[in-house]
């Protein structure tokens, strides 16, 4: 009988998601599904869910390889957050899962997220100033890139309202089954915000101590690539 995941690290994109990711998943109690970002939950998105876990079977199928060792499985979509829907469908779904909220200064993180669209190719703009004052017609179909996935990508004040959509989330999940880790705290204590994950989880220390930096930000040299 597949597993079921009881833990999901739900955004916000770039604060850090992809690093927590990769810490937990090596914890020899806890398993993260692989592809990353499956997006099963945020049903409002629906060009950014993987063809392969289009159906309930198939995203169950994505846990199929936890076993008994693992005390918490889970998975990591950063869109899950800005959802309209997705954290109501994971209550739907496992009411007593647990969630991780990652957040950042909104300006950076706002910055960082257009960098990665621009890398995704689902930006165009060349400076962030344009491409923020082209918000409101694109929220009206206007300055679409060709190839972009999903125009709401590009509505970086939205997708960036921490608050916002905190307040959402906390409104359907019990305060005591949400951890928020703030982005400018893991500068300092990082191993002890690790450790709180951990019980967060209900899994033992591993004595973790390395934590390096993934998913930094990257671009293009040339738009060749990127186009490419």
């Amino acid at each position: 009988m597949n597993k079921r995941p009881n833990f999901f690290i739900v955004g916000g994109p770039r604060c850090g998601t992809r690093s927590w990711g990769e810490y937990l998943r090596s914890h020899p109690n806890i398993f993260i599904c692989m592809p990353r970002e499956p997006n099963y939950f945020a049903s409002d998105f629906p060009n950014l869910i993987n063809s392969g876990n289009k159906t309930f079977d198939q995203y169950i199928s994505l846990f199929k390889d936890a076993t008994d060792q693992h005390l918490a499985i889970g998975e990591l979509s950063t869109m899950y957050l800005s959802s309209s829907v997705a954290i109501e469908n994971i209550y739907d779904f496992d009411s007593r899962a647990k969630i991780i909220v990652l957040l950042r200064n909104p300006l950076e993180q706002a910055y960082s997220f257009y960098c990665l669209q621009l890398y995704q190719r689902n930006e165009d703009q060349p400076t962030f100033e344009r491409a923020w004052y082209l918000q409101e017609g694109r929220e009206k179909g206007r300055s679409i890139p060709e190839g972009c996935r999903d125009s709401r990508l590009l509505n970086y004040a939205y997708i960036c309202k921490a608050g916002q959509h905190l307040e959402r989330l906390l409104k359907i999940f019990p305060r005591e089954q949400v951890k928020i880790i703030v982005f400018d705290d893991l500068t300092s204590g990082l191993q002890r915000i690790y450790e709180g994950v951990l019980s967060f989880l209900g899994v033992p220390s591993d004595g973790r101590q390395d934590f390096p930096i993934f998913n930094q930000g990257r671009t293009h040299r040339l738009n060749m690539i990127r186009n490419f």
